[in-house]
């Protein structure tokens, strides 16, 4: 029978282009001077709000990244790994709603233009938007 490997180690090489990247972001956001490929990001002291940040540092516009996928893959080696396949293709054109011939008020534009139509200038008018 083959020998086990051995786990690797905590802080162990980061190998490839993809993991460098995440272990860079890791170590900015977690405030560590190492950060190994086998790290788990929330061992290492993360939580969701760190999640949400890294998402943030990682997402390029045609590579969005959540935080869900860190919870998901929660390994430098994986999320790497989850990322290089996540490539988005083209998006998909906007398509436009039709509209309505009128777009309605609301009751404050109403009241407004009611206001600005009846003639009464009031110097001292004041109009508050909620």
């Amino acid at each position: 029978a083959p020998a086990p490997t051995p786990a690797p180690a905590p802080g162990a090489a980061v190998p490839t282009p993809a993991e460098e990247r995440v272990a860079a972001v890791w170590r900015e956001v977690l405030g560590l001077p190492r950060v190994g490929r086998h790290d788990d990001f929330f061992a290492l002291g993360g939580n969701s709000l760190r999640a949400v940040r890294v998402a943030a540092r990682l997402s390029t516009p045609d590579r969005p990244v959540t935080a869900a996928q860190l919870f998901a893959t929660p390994t430098v080696a994986a999320l790497a790994a989850a990322l290089e396949g996540t490539a988005a293709g083209p998006q998909p054109a906007l398509a436009p709603i039709p509209r309505r011939a009128r777009v309605p008020h609301t009751p404050q534009t109403t009241r407004t233009t009611a206001a600005d139509r009846s003639g009464t200038e009031q110097e001292d008018r004041q109009w508050t938007s909620a």
